[in-house]
């Protein structure tokens, strides 16, 4: 399931802009919105995401579930694989 909603915005390019409705981040991807919006049918019809945008990067999909630019995934791991390293993982106390 989609972290939050998001808009399309096509673009004559061939490309469009993908819009989180939570945070109002975007990223613009190398899709159309016919084929963005057929994607979000099958996605939404119980198809894996990586299935349903297998035309998509992982950090373009990742941004679809989480709302995360693919700069702010690129901390968030890095910082997340830094604190294991040192032995200072998070816990769920």
């Amino acid at each position: 399931m989609m972290a939050s909603e998001v808009y399309i915005n096509a673009h004559d390019d061939g490309t469009s802009t993908i819009t989180s409705c939570a945070n109002d981040k975007s990223i613009t991807v190398k899709a159309d919105g016919f084929k963005l919006a057929m994607a979000f049918q099958e996605y939404n019809a119980g198809c894996l995401i990586q299935d349903a945008f297998d035309f998509l990067n992982a950090e373009e999909r990742d941004f679809l579930l989480t709302g995360m630019t693919p700069d702010e995934q690129a901390r968030f791991y890095n910082n997340l694989e830094e604190d294991i390293s040192m032995g200072t993982e998070a816990t769920d106390e």
